[in-house]
């Protein structure tokens, strides 16, 4: 291809953005879920259609192969974490990401933590529900690990930053409505 002219520069740079763009998982379109639940994180005991109705979030895993459709890099194990209002037809929130694994997560009602594998870094994923809706309280990665404490009505982070100070928050227990 001759660079000489405006439009086959134009059209390059064009191709190498939208190449860009299929390989970064914010490119995925917001609702597109992956097919396979592996599994769905609520209060709520019981049969699975009573957990479908309820406030929850989803772990989710996207098929090998089908990264290139789903808009994720190319990585084996890609997922997401999905959050679901009560009785909700779709979900409310959806968080793609190509980190190959979850190293441990921690839930008290109505807020769930999550720490992703990485590869220099970690990354903590909370999602808080407030007032019925997902949200994502926190989102930071770190070389060092997370610490994640659990008392009956809060649920602490503590980690470093990159600056290698030390940095704690806390997400209260939110109410959801779902008690039966």
């Amino acid at each position: 291809m001759e660079f000489n002219s405006l439009r086959n520069r134009l059209a390059y740079w064009w191709l190498v953005g939208a190449n860009l763009l299929v390989l970064s998982p914010s490119a995925l379109p917001q609702d597109v879920l992956c097919p396979n639940r592996v599994a769905s994180l609520t209060k709520l005991p019981g049969r699975n259609d009573a957990v479908l109705n309820a406030q929850r979030v989803e772990i989710r895993q996207c098929p090998l192969g089908a990264d290139e459709q789903f808009g994720l890099t190319p990585t084996a194990g890609t997922f997401q974490l999905v959050a679901w209002e009560r009785n909700g037809i779709k979900p409310s929130l959806i968080f793609n990401t190509s980190e190959s694994g979850i190293y441990q997560m921690a839930m008290v009602e109505g807020v769930y933590a999550f720490e992703l594998i990485g590869g220099l870094a970690s990354q903590i994923v909370v999602i808080q529900f407030v007032e019925g809706k997902p949200r994502i309280a926190l989102n930071e990665t770190s070389r060092f690990p997370f610490v994640l404490e659990m008392s009956k009505e809060k649920l602490s982070v503590t980690y470093s930053d990159s600056k290698g100070g030390r940095q704690s928050r806390s997400f209260l227990r939110s109410d959801s409505g779902d008690r039966r």
